[in-house]
């Protein structure tokens, strides 16, 4: 068999190893080289290397195996795996070693300084008279630009706003820092602090389900719709955000926050928004950008974020984009960054993507730090993910299939590129910005199973950045979630889009704890969703009140739930 191999294979130094190694298996090692044969004495260096190694000469009968040695290997693009010549291979970490593919770009204690050590008159850091004299002698510098980091921005996101990249998050000891806000801790803005002024319509009535004509706006015309305006009733309110933007007219830095947000609840309670402050002027602050819903003063509850004069608590940063400069603020614990181990999540892209491929498998490997997926599957069949850790991500952890950029309740909305019989098991997925596994498959029309199988894993700490981004994701057909432990996330865990998915099996503990009128599993808006079956599940500390366990909202019908357990939730179904 190895002869018939290798003599189909070019005379070249990367096929050499398959004739060398154990059939059809190659090595990758953070001590790999260029030109190397792949072999464990000769590793290559590179899983991209390994995969071009492979291409073409695996089958269902004949797999291949990618063994990773342990370390950490440095991320700057996505690992694509597509069509027939890269399936049938595992990607495995080498046993008993750990194997790290990082997005975080460590910076580096030495190379931080205070802030009151850099020399006066450097344009770059023009910014820093917005720092509070209280805190200056605690923040410490960093320059982002002059090492090439990147610095990201920050885009339009919020509830069935489209998806985008959020920007780099600070990460101090396996802990994600916080953009500098106010206020601080728990505390929200209120219409005790501010009340609307005025309230345009929200982007909601520019969908085809509000609009006389049945069509949607589209979506770069929604973004030009005007946001809310506030007045600012609390002295002291209005006395700190003069400095959260310019009056009007040419922007000043070195007053006024130049990139300041309000991000939280605008028109409900639900589901979470965001827009830019465009000026303050006396006791007026507007907004760029429209809410998703009318902003009403019964359901402000926000904070102001990315503003650099709030910079004043343990654990805050901001990043000043300013004129390009890309430099870091950070009031780090304690006041110092001496023995701290300190990264920034500067990748924007999934660590892997798999894409027309059958069999192949992520097995036991750790994805720290992007802004966009951890690991995106389009049209694959029969793929696993095994054994990953997957934490720091600012969107979803794992991604089955896609959706297009219709709100998720009209009739637009559709799913795709789901795939069939795809597994994440035996995984870890936490600190995420978004949800856990997305998973579409199936056809609604002829309801045609996806098959897709969730379970066994832990998942815990979501929905950091987004309302609405779950645990697990079950749109489509035929889709399984069980056996899963999912805990503590300000939101829902489970939303169900389509019909005969399978929830079983899981523990549901101190979910929706900052949000009302959610569900820890939610599902709504369309009668025909039947035969999704809730069964032998634990719901434990379902949210403060207004928020259930089991939510059928909207029409919500042929619901199959039986043999589970409630333990403190306003209603077990509702």
């Amino acid at each position: 068999m190895l002869v018939v191999l290798v003599a189909a294979l070019p005379a070249t130094a990367a096929t050499e190893a398959l004739a060398t190694a154990a059939p059809l298996t190659v090595y990758v090692s953070p001590d790999g080289r260029d030109g190397a044969h792949g072999t464990r004495q000769d590793p290559f260096a590179t899983v991209e290397q390994a995969r071009d190694a492979l291409a073409g000469r695996t089958n269902a009968r004949s797999p291949g195996v990618v063994r990773i040695r342990g370390g950490v290997y440095r991320t700057s693009s996505t690992i694509q795996l597509s069509g027939k010549r890269n399936s049938y291979v595992t990607y495995a970490a080498y046993p008993g070693e750990r194997v790290e593919f990082a997005g975080v770009t460590t910076l580096s204690p030495e190379k931080f300084r205070r802030l009151g050590d850099v020399p006066a008159g450097e344009a770059k850091w023009s910014s820093r008279s917005r720092v509070r004299d209280s805190v200056y002698g605690n923040v410490h510098v960093y320059d982002l630009g002059a090492e090439g980091i990147p610095a990201g921005r920050l885009n339009k996101n919020g509830f069935n706003w489209k998806p985008q990249p959020y920007a780099p998050e600070l990460i101090t000891d396996d802990v994600a820092q916080t953009l500098a806000q106010y206020p601080n801790g728990g505390e929200k803005l209120d219409r005790a602090d501010l009340t609307v002024k005025e309230a345009p319509k929200g982007a909601r009535d520019y969908f085809s389900d509000k609009t006389a004509d049945g069509t949607t706006m589209p979506y770069e015309d929604m973004l030009k719709l005007p946001g809310p305006a506030y007045t600012a009733v609390d002295p002291a309110l209005k006395e700190r955000s003069a400095a959260w933007a310019p009056p009007g007219g040419t922007p000043d830095n070195t007053k006024y926050e130049t990139d300041g947000w309000l991000s939280g609840y605008f028109g409900n309670n639900y589901a979470n928004d965001r827009v830019r402050i465009d000026s303050v002027n006396g006791d007026e602050l507007r907004t760029r950008y429209p809410t998703m819903y009318a902003a009403t003063d019964k359901w402000t509850s926000f904070v102001a974020q990315n503003v650099l004069s709030e910079l004043d608590a343990e654990g805050e940063y901001y990043i000043d984009r300013w004129n390009g400069g890309d430099v870091l603020y950070y009031y780090p614990p304690g006041g110092t960054v001496e023995g701290k181990r300190i990264s920034l999540t500067s990748f924007d892209a999934p660590f892997f993507t798999l894409e027309n491929v059958k069999g192949v498998t992520l097995k036991g490997l750790r994805l720290n730090g992007t802004t966009g997926t951890g690991v995106r599957l389009l049209d694959a069949e029969s793929c696993t993910v095994d054994g990953l850790e997957i934490l720091n991500v600012s969107m979803d952890a794992v991604a089955i299939g896609e959706a297009n950029d219709a709100i998720t309740a009209i009739a637009e909305y559709r799913t795709s590129r789901g795939g069939h019989r795809n597994r994440v098991v035996n995984s870890r997925l936490h600190d995420l910005g978004g949800g856990g596994v997305f998973t579409a498959g199936g056809d609604r029309d002829s309801l045609e199973r996806g098959d897709h199988v969730v379970e066994h894993n832990e998942i815990y700490d979501f929905s950091k950045l987004a309302t609405y981004t779950p645990a697990g994701y079950l749109y489509g057909v035929g889709n399984t979630f069980r056996y899963n432990n999912v805990h503590d996330a300000p939101h829902m865990a489970i939303q169900i889009m389509g019909n005969d998915m399978e929830i079983s099996h899981n523990r549901f503990e101190n979910l929706v704890t900052h949000a009302s009128d959610q569900g820890v599993i939610y599902a709504g808006r369309d009668y025909t969703y039947l035969n999704n079956v809730i069964s032998y599940n634990l719901f434990r500390n379902v949210g403060p009140a207004g928020n259930q366990a089991v939510y059928m909202d909207d029409g919500m019908s042929g619901m199959v739930i039986h043999h589970n357990f409630f333990d403190k939730a306003q209603h077990g179904l509702f």
